[in-house]
């Protein structure tokens, strides 16, 4: 894409206008099928988790410069702040300067302590693309940081509020599905892209990714044939240790449903996160909530709506609750009901209709939100072992089918 156009679309997305026309309740006919992603894509063979990253940043050099761009570019409005005329990635910055003892460095230790490869990994991005790593670094510590500073001062401070994500699994006695929105800025849409990863010793896998982010946040999948998404989930208080992010991407190389409960019940995790995990040769689907100190695992029967608040006995009660992540899922709950005893009529149609559903705007299931979207959607079949990923609101249904 020449330069040009590559910066219009990027005004189109980041004044919240999607690229793909029409938005309907019922999905038209895909524009987009092939087996390569809907998405920029790259392949990638390395030995080392630093070169990894740097041909990653080579590669969308252009995509993660623009995102941060962008996230400078975006000033809070509040005279009566201190940060005011500051975008929410310099007022981040300005408190891991001021204090980094509190609000860089635990996090920073940690991450190096416990997975020294995913470090390198976004030097070796930070490298090729230019952005300083202080900025990818804290950028992958955005909630945690958030979280103390709102524990710390009485200024008002400018909060992400596309909180997404939403998910539903089914596991029948033939046949499993795992669905899942991914919504986020509006701004991000059109950089987003798609890499295949193989590295000597671990399971290639595939990834969706956000630029100058750590892989494996958006939905993945693996040749040993596991497949992943991740819904954010706040707590009132981060604590030290690893950011949630690096969980997520060491999910991406579990080989089995067992190894993945296994990096799950991590214990040094700095904030909270949701993680869908199944298995396209085991033929299960596990629902992980985690927090620091404290996780639990649901073994999916039936069908299965998560959003963006805890929900198992355990961990219910441990997480923020807002009342959009609370009337997505009795959306989903309602819609999926309906098909509880009737598995010969299941299908990955039904699913992706469902979250393609206008119904309760604002608080839909898909979103179209001002300077928020569904960014992606994704659809895991089990028996055909194949991921559906479309690009932007599924409602738009311009999709594409890939396979490992």
């Amino acid at each position: 894409m020449k330069r040009k156009e590559f910066l219009r679309n990027s005004a189109l997305l980041a004044a919240g206008i999607t690229l793909y026309p029409g938005c309907t309740d019922s999905p038209t006919e895909p524009i987009l099928q092939s087996e390569e992603p809907p998405f920029p894509y790259l392949e990638i063979s390395e030995t080392t988790n630093y070169n990894i990253g740097y041909r990653i940043g080579e590669h969308f050099q252009m995509n993660i410069q623009e995102l941060f761009s962008r996230q400078f570019a975006n000033k809070m409005s509040n005279p009566e702040s201190p940060f005011n005329g500051m975008s929410l990635l310099e007022i981040l910055l300005f408190f891991v300067d001021s204090d980094p003892a509190i609000f860089y460095d635990p996090f920073y230790n940690s991450a190096q302590s416990y997975f020294p490869d995913y470090v390198d990994e976004l030097k070796g991005m930070s490298d090729a693309s230019a952005i300083p790593f202080k900025q990818i670094f804290t950028s992958m510590c955005m909630l945690e940081i958030l979280s103390l500073i709102s524990n710390s001062t009485s200024h008002s401070i400018p909060t992400p509020t596309i909180k997404g994500c939403s998910t539903v699994s089914y596991s029948g006695s033939n046949k499993q599905f795992l669905a899942h929105n991914e919504d986020f800025f509006s701004a991000h849409a059109d950089l987003m892209f798609v890499v295949k990863v193989s590295q000597p010793g671990k399971p290639t896998f595939i990834s969706l990714n956000y630029p100058g982010s750590i892989l494996g946040v958006p939905p993945g999948m693996n040749e040993a044939g596991m497949v992943f998404s991740g819904n954010q989930i706040d707590i009132p208080l981060a604590s030290p240790g690893v950011p949630f992010v690096f969980l997520s991407r060491a999910i991406l190389a579990a080989q089995n449903i067992v190894e993945a409960k296994s990096i799950v019940q991590f214990n040094n995790l700095a904030y909270s996160t949701h993680l869908n995990i199944g298995s396209f040769t085991e033929n299960k689907i596990i629902s992980a909530e985690v927090m620091p100190g404290k996780y639990e695992i649901h073994e999916v029967d039936g069908f299965y709506a998560h959003t963006n608040h805890f929900i198992l006995p355990t961990m219910e009660g441990s997480s923020v609750v807002d009342s959009n992540s609370v009337k997505r899922r009795e959306l989903l709950l309602n819609k999926s009901t309906l098909y509880a005893n009737r598995e010969s009529e299941v299908n990955s149609d039904l699913i992706t209709g469902w979250m393609s559903s206008h119904d309760g705007y604002p608080d839909a299931v898909c979103v179209h939100l001002d300077g928020g979207l569904t960014v992606a959607h994704s659809l895991f079949d089990f028996q055909n072992k194949t991921w559906k990923l479309y690009r932007g609101n599924p409602c738009n249904n311009a999709y594409k089918t890939l396979t490992l």
